[in-house]
């Protein structure tokens, strides 16, 4: 087995683990953590369209950057980091709107850019006659994760807030997402060009 496609497994597991228990629940947080219902949803939208909007200036920043792994990695990272300040809000009880955008922003931002680099770089990885079956078995494994993160992300809040501690709750989930997004950059890392 290719270790390059298996790292790239790896990666899509972590990844959609990540997106289970941490990206889903950012509106939930600010509702949780004292925002009103249109914060909520300013949440929900404003941090991808800068994310978007990001995107644009990815071309450039690879070159400059010197690379798409690179790149890649770099964005991966700054997501795992953006989890860092939730967890900690989440913790100390507290966080203002235009520090949820800001934070909700970057972590949107480095993953949004990072997506075209990541579609071109993995062709240039995965063998061309592998391609629609690896790709087939690594969207369902992500797939999975994500809906195994849900599931164990919404029983961990659904415990929390009935015992009163629903941010302890957002503090677990966000630390864990964080973790598994760094583990993902960590396979990205290792997976190199053939």
């Amino acid at each position: 087995t290719d270790p390059n496609l298996a790292r790239s497994m790896a990666d899509a597991a972590c990844f959609g683990g990540m997106v289970g228990c941490g990206e889903t629940y950012f509106p939930a947080f600010a509702l949780a953590v004292g925002l009103s219902e249109t914060a909520a949803g300013l949440v929900a939208s404003i941090p991808l369209l800068v994310g978007g909007v990001i995107q644009l200036i990815s071309p450039r920043a690879i070159h400059w950057i010197g690379g798409f792994r690179r790149w890649i990695v770099a964005g991966a990272s700054l997501q795992a980091l953006a989890f860092l300040p939730l967890a900690m809000a989440a913790w100390n009880e507290t966080l203002t709107l235009s520090m949820l955008l800001l934070i909700a922003s970057v972590y949107w931002a480095a993953g949004l850019s990072t997506g075209p680099a990541w579609n071109t770089w993995i062709e240039q990885i995965v063998p061309s006659a592998r391609r629609a079956r690896f790709f087939s078995k690594r969207s369902g494994l992500q797939q999975a994760s994500t809906f195994a993160a849900l599931l164990i992300a919404g029983l961990v809040l659904h415990w929390t807030s009935t015992n009163g501690i629903a941010l302890i709750g957002f503090t677990t989930l966000f630390g864990a997402a964080g973790l598994l997004r760094l583990l993902s950059a960590v396979f990205l890392h290792k997976t190199r060009e053939t």
